[in-house]
């Protein structure tokens, strides 16, 4: 890929560390190219389960964790890993009451504090499913 400069576009990754690991989860928390981390409020980026969390982190100058971290944000991505002919049989439900749950539980421990904001896709039905989590947790850690 070109830059209109002439040179190549820069890839790399932002850099980043895995607080959290289980079936079809991978809990990403970025940092900044110095190895530093944002101390601001945390955004959990959730893609759609048919892209990778690479759609966040295109490339170098166009990268939304990039952006958000330059603005202080502490930036999380669930990856779903791999996803094969082996799982054909799980439901939208192990999705919605398993794997975000627990990426929405890790963020809030590694962050100390509870997921305010959430990012999602252009899907307006899998926001309001995750914006429904994060009410059902708001509501049980308080009556608890």
């Amino acid at each position: 890929m070109l830059r209109p400069a002439g040179g190549l576009a820069d890839l790399r990754p932002t850099p980043s560390s895995i607080i959290d690991e289980g079936p079809q989860r991978r809990v990403r928390r970025f940092l900044t190219d110095d190895g530093t981390e944002p101390t601001g409020e945390p955004v959990l980026l959730v893609p759609p389960l048919a892209a990778p969390p690479t759609c966040f982190d295109l490339r170098r100058g166009c990268s939304l964790v990039e952006h958000l971290a330059a603005g202080g944000h502490r930036v999380y991505v669930v990856d779903y890993g791999a996803i094969g002919f082996g799982d054909r049989d799980l439901g939208l439900e192990h999705w919605i009451c398993d794997v975000l749950p627990r990426a929405i539980r890790a963020v809030c421990e590694d962050a100390g504090e509870g997921l305010e904001r959430f990012l999602t896709t252009h899907d307006r039905g899998h926001e309001a499913r995750v914006t429904h989590l994060e009410v059902k947790r708001r509501r049980a850690a308080s009556a608890g």
